[in-house]
């Protein structure tokens, strides 16, 4: 159970999925691109939730 959030009234698990999709299926995401969005999403998560949790980027 510590893998969820709690308060007065109930535990959660907040999950995000984001799908970029695109013409002709080309990548649009090169490695700059996503090295960019694992900080800004780090930064987030911290700044945000005032804790550190595990984020995967596949």
């Amino acid at each position: 159970m510590s893998e969820y959030n709690r308060n007065r009234h109930a535990r959660y698990k907040l999950t995000y999925h984001l799908v970029v999709v695109t013409k002709y299926r080309k990548k649009c995401i090169s490695e700059s691109i996503m090295k960019r969005l694992r900080e800004i999403t780090d930064w987030s998560v911290y700044t945000y939730l005032n804790r550190k949790i595990k984020v995967t980027y596949t």
